[in-house]
């Protein structure tokens, strides 16, 4: 499998969220676990970040942690 496959399917199980918290964007960033036939699982929230950047970067590093394994 080449690289960018692995980072297409390793990005596409982290998903951003905004929300309103006291008057400010916050972004949540959540993590699918795909447990059954790497098909369906569950949403875990990571972490929260106040500009959308920050969520990017952020994932961008998780998923090259990952496939650098």
């Amino acid at each position: 499998m080449s690289t960018n496959k692995k980072w297409d399917k390793e990005s596409k199980r982290y998903r951003i969220i905004e929300h309103q918290l006291r008057d400010k964007s916050v972004f949540v960033v959540e993590w699918n676990d795909k447990w059954l036939f790497n098909r369906w699982g569950r949403w875990h929230e990571k972490f929260q970040t106040l500009s959308l950047e920050e969520a990017i970067t952020k994932i961008q590093k998780l998923v090259s942690l990952k496939i650098n394994k």
